[in-house]
């Protein structure tokens, strides 16, 4: 299996600095002290999958520096990197680039690390234009889309398990919340379509979603 990883790097900075989520306030998360998560996510991801491989061959294209590779290498892969570059401040644009070469490079599978937020990225490039099914990795603020595993190493054994052609992909609802409305006490949430994911029972978080019990909900 050909497996494209990518890692947003702030993802989740906002949260134990009281921030609600990273977006659009990264420099303030930074000034109250928010130290990266996103990244050893990504490596307890990839030393989980290395670990339980056994004969299964995953070959892994990523991203420059702080976006996949570092990540990959302190999990002991070796790496196809995409050809993109990379600032010292990376952006919603590095994801969505990494997203496009991926398509292209035409890999079986799409794993990220990252929130609702980083889902809405890649759902922007993806949706409409492959059927190359998506795993979310856990490590941002919000986790609304369906998209994600329960955890990195729950992530690894879904990975795994499609790479041994054990599960198929289904459709997961892409979900994002109003982060300014958050932080005003204020709950807003947008549905903004669907991307192909596989599927293992109890292994993804499935969306949060309101009930449908009562006519008003539906």
């Amino acid at each position: 299996m050909r497996l494209g990883f990518i890692v947003n790097p702030i993802a989740g900075m906002g949260g134990k600095v009281g921030l609600k989520g990273t977006n659009g306030v990264i420099e303030e998360a930074v000034a109250r002290g928010a130290k990266p998560v996103a990244p050893q996510r990504g490596i307890e991801f990839l030393k989980t999958l290395k670990r339980d491989m056994d004969e299964t061959q995953i070959e892994i294209l990523t991203c420059p520096n702080m976006m996949g590779e570092q990540e990959a290498k302190q999990a002991g892969f070796d790496t196809e990197l995409l050809p993109m570059k990379i600032g010292q401040k990376t952006t919603a644009e590095d994801t969505k680039t990494a997203a496009k070469l991926l398509v292209r490079a035409q890999v079986d599978l799409v794993a990220f690390v990252g929130g609702d937020g980083t889902a809405k990225d890649i759902y922007d490039v993806l949706h409409g234009q492959t059927e190359i099914p998506v795993l979310g990795i856990p490590a941002g603020v919000k986790m609304y889309s369906g998209i994600f595993a329960m955890n990195p190493a729950a992530a690894a054994d879904i990975a795994l398990a499609y790479a041994q052609k054990q599960t198929e992909a289904v459709e997961f609802e892409i979900i994002d919340a109003d982060e300014a409305a958050i932080r005003s006490d204020s709950f807003s949430i947008r549905l903004h379509g669907y991307l192909r994911g596989p599927f293992v029972p109890l292994q993804t978080q499935g969306s949060k979603q309101v009930s449908p019990e009562t006519i008003d909900e539906k």
